[in-house]
């Protein structure tokens, strides 16, 4: 059992999401962006639904819906997800009404309409992208998310500019070139 803002909810601790350094920092800079964008105005929104981008299994999206009361959470991965959460034993939060949904999908496609979502997060997973596709995966953000909505992106920069893609992080010429076109 696990305490996400003062609601106990069983999730197996099998995969620690907080097992790479940078999680250590990305969630609590993540969720601050988008408690801000949550409270705009000095008041919460009664509605307020959130895309998570590449969301992988995780205890974030379960983490914002019991913090933010009205929010939901929409969960995207190119990975089936589905039947992880049912062998780590949590597959009761993906049941109708806990406010999570997960959609199996490409992230350069999005199966949603224009200006759905309040607030995009996506934490550390444009540099696991071809280069090409990370600008096609930001399009696409930048569609599915409302007229002055919140896009919340984390990924590694790799200090060697030399612009090649790695799997540790983009290079910091084309994380240039990438925050330049939103």
């Amino acid at each position: 059992w696990h305490d996400y803002g003062g609601m106990r909810r069983e999730f197996s601790c099998a995969v620690n999401p907080l097992r790479k350094w940078s999680r250590r920092w990305e969630y609590p800079y993540v969720f601050s962006a988008l408690r801000h964008a949550y409270s705009g105005g000095g008041r919460p929104v009664p509605e307020f639904r959130v895309l998570d981008a590449g969301c992988g299994v995780t205890f974030f999206p379960f983490y914002i819906i019991d913090s933010l009361p009205g929010a939901s959470v929409d969960g995207v991965d190119s990975e089936p997800q589905e039947s992880f959460f049912e062998r780590m034993g949590a597959g009761s939060l993906l049941k109708a009404g806990s406010g999570f949904t997960f959609r199996q999908a490409d992230m350069r496609s999005l199966p949603y309409q224009d200006g759905e979502f309040d607030a995009i997060i996506c934490v550390s997973v444009l540099e696991h992208l071809e280069y090409g596709d990370t600008f096609k995966a930001v399009r696409e953000m930048a569609r599915v998310l409302r007229p002055g909505g919140h896009l919340i992106m984390t990924f590694d920069i790799l200090l060697d500019d030399n612009g090649a893609k790695s799997p540790d992080g983009l290079s910091a010429q084309n994380a240039t070139r990438l925050l330049e076109s939103i």
